[in-house]
């Protein structure tokens, strides 16, 4: 019986319970920290990558309280991870608005998306250098933020982090 079979046979009550014991065991081996659950295996999944790459720096989680970067590496430079099961990343606060002085602070070096598959296995990791992500980030008007739509086009223009 695979696992599908196994979770379908589940009463509802068994099925809340394991997302509970699921997530415990999860933050236990350093999986998730928060309740941010997709974020966090974005996270994770992109520490792996780099530590798995000798010719990449080794990336340490920032703590939670960092505001615009996730990670950073032993030299120095400062990741902002984001994880994206869709066609657009979250949002990026802390840069001016479209209209607005274009000059802005370098809120970190480098972006590195993490890309899952519907069932949250990863597709890739790719990384972004600073001045690609400026020229590359599109206005999100709801959310009064910037974002990166993620397609062929902003691809092409990453580095492939987990198969160099």
């Amino acid at each position: 019986m695979d696992e599908a079979e196994l979770l379908r046979r589940m009463t509802d009550e068994q099925l809340v319970r394991l997302y509970g014991l699921w997530y415990e065991e999860m933050k236990t081996r350093g999986i998730v920290r928060t309740r941010n659950i997709v974020g966090d295996v974005g996270e994770y999944y992109a520490v792996e990558a780099y530590r798995d790459n000798p010719r990449l720096p080794d990336l340490t989680i920032s703590p939670i309280s960092m505001k615009h970067f996730d990670a950073t590496s032993h030299e120095g430079g400062r990741y902002s991870v984001k994880t994206v099961t869709g066609t657009s990343t979250g949002v990026f606060y802390g840069l001016n608005p479209p209209g607005g002085d274009e000059m802005t602070e370098r809120l970190f070096d480098y972006l590195v998306l993490v890309r899952l598959n519907k069932d949250y296995t990863l597709d890739g990791v790719y990384e972004m250098d600073w001045e690609t992500f400026i020229e590359l980030k599109s206005w999100h008007s709801r959310m009064q933020a910037w974002k990166i739509a993620v397609n062929k086009n902003v691809l092409t223009r990453c580095l492939r982090v987990d198969r160099i």
